[in-house]
């Protein structure tokens, strides 16, 4: 998987696509002066946390990289209550931990105590690959967090075809210097268009 071309073809897709829309409605996709340093903040961290999780799917498997980078709920409430102040109660906190703890029983079962067949002792994986893609994983839900913190800040003041064109205008800016610096592909690593389409194709059915 080839994570910056990915990247690049569904950014030039979407793009494309609210741009077409936008002339055709006779609208402005730049959004209002006084939040677009938020929107420009947003489409970084976000297009950051797609960048990481993509890398981290190369080193684990599929279901231990879904149930790593969806711990970002809950750092986000801890997040939004510590940066915004929004409310964060005893239920929060509990239902937080539960989902954290689940996250830990799911990836690594051993650590609270179980052993079931098909855990990463079990794995093909090396335990370098599987620890490197769950840092991975872990730092792209941080900043998915921090993202949707930022999200959270603009208030539903901007349209959500703004703030998705922010995003993949973004992408469209960082793809190409990441293209540059690996050299087109990462080794190892399959890089066919083929690939790169299908994924875009299918990000504009979300």
């Amino acid at each position: 998987m080839a994570v910056f071309e990915i990247i690049l073809t569904r950014s030039i897709t979407v793009t494309s696509f609210l741009l077409l829309v936008a002339r055709v409605q006779g609208t402005s996709l730049l959004g209002q002066r006084e939040n677009r340093a938020y929107l420009i903040a947003y489409a970084f961290l976000r297009i950051l946390a797609i960048t990481l999780c993509f890398f981290a799917i190369g080193f684990m498997p599929l279901y231990a990289f879904t149930i790593v980078v969806f711990t970002y709920p809950s750092i986000a409430c801890i997040c939004t209550h510590v940066i915004l102040g929004e409310p964060f109660g005893p239920f929060d906190i509990c239902s937080s931990i539960c989902s954290l703890l689940g996250v830990v029983l799911i990836s690594e079962p051993s650590a609270l105590g179980f052993h079931p067949k098909g855990s990463l002792a079990d794995n093909d994986l090396s335990n370098s690959a599987w620890n490197f893609g769950i840092f991975l994983g872990l730092c792209g839900a941080v900043t998915l967090a921090f993202a949707t913190v930022t999200l959270r800040k603009l208030g539903g003041k901007e349209p959500t075809n703004v703030v998705i064109f922010y995003q993949n205008g973004m992408g469209l800016i960082v793809a190409p210097i990441g293209v540059a610096i690996q050299g087109g592909t990462i080794p190892g690593m399959d890089s066919t268009p083929k690939s790169a389409c299908l994924h875009s194709t299918s990000s504009l059915s979300r």
